[in-house]
């Protein structure tokens, strides 16, 4: 890495961004006065003047997620994205809210049995009927299609990507082909916030306090211990809606579902085991 330093301009990444990046993974070998006498030496010919305050930023600001040998870059992104779940908050909310699951159900415009129909006619509500939609019985066999394709056998999977896709492949970060991508991926549609933790009572008392500041559509049982709850943002400002989730991970969202491939379960579908992941609330009146 440090016989290969960047061009200024490389469109792969820039000076700035190599600095933090080798920078991480130094910090295991060398002191930080080391470390940027390595990085002085190696940038002589990177095609434009590199401040010592910059490359002594990157050496600072690396540090809290310094390369262990155990850590992964998606690891360290997220580190430094979201925030951990702040507890004192998270029981606050809970006993202020003094919400359960049931409230959700009863307060749900619509009502569902647990039943084929339910999930083809939810999906249908969620989506333009025309769109491009990646659902998968496991997550790593993905299938992307119009939606009127898949409609008869929606209930079979187990999982959805919450929002539209714009092509059937798309290209990884890795430069290769795939169904289930960013580059396949449209416009985030829906915003996915799930609770695993705490019981259900809990989660569904979280979702309802987030329902104060963002349109709260559907929730969804994962079969097992966790609800999803999607809230709509289409043609909502990103920041609004990367604030929005930045409160739901200190609540103790999974942070995972920021990501806009990100699979998540199939309304009224069904998880491998057989259970169906029911529907508890719906609200299809606050759809765009």
């Amino acid at each position: 890495m440090l016989a290969s330093p960047p061009r200024h301009g490389d469109p792969n990444g820039g000076v700035h961004s190599w600095l933090f990046r080798i920078s991480r993974h130094l910090h295991a070998h060398r002191t930080p006065d080391e470390i940027f006498d390595l990085l002085d030496a190696c940038l002589f010919d990177c095609g434009r003047y590199v401040p010592a305050g910059e490359i002594r930023a990157a050496i600072d600001h690396s540090r809290v997620c310094a390369w262990n040998g155990q850590n992964s870059t998606q690891a360290v992104l997220r580190l430094k994205q979201w925030p951990d779940c702040d507890p004192r908050l998270r029981q606050q909310v809970i006993e202020e809210t003094s919400r359960a699951l049931v409230d959700l159900w009863e307060a749900s415009s619509i009502r569902f049995d647990d039943n084929d129909e339910a999930c083809r006619w939810v999906v249908q509500q969620l989506f333009p009927k025309e769109a491009l939609i990646c659902v998968g019985t496991k997550k790593n066999l993905p299938l992307t299609a119009p939606l009127g394709q898949l409609l008869s056998q929606l209930p079979a999977f187990q999982f959805i990507v919450p929002s539209p896709m714009t092509k059937t492949i798309g290209k990884n970060q890795g430069g290769e082909d795939s169904v289930r991508c960013l580059d396949s991926t449209g416009e985030r549609r829906f915003l996915i916030v799930e609770f695993d933790e705490g019981s259900l009572d809990d989660q569904a008392a979280l979702l309802w306090h987030l329902s104060l500041y963002g349109p709260l559509v559907l929730v969804v049982h994962s079969g097992a211990k966790s609800l999803h709850g999607w809230f709509a943002c289409t043609g909502v400002e990103q920041q609004l809606v990367r604030e929005f989730f930045h409160y739901a991970c200190r609540l103790g969202a999974d942070n995972h579902n920021w990501t806009r491939c990100q699979f998540v379960r199939m309304p009224s579908g069904t998880r491998d085991d057989g259970n169906r992941q029911s529907i508890y609330f719906f609200a299809p009146e606050l759809l765009k």
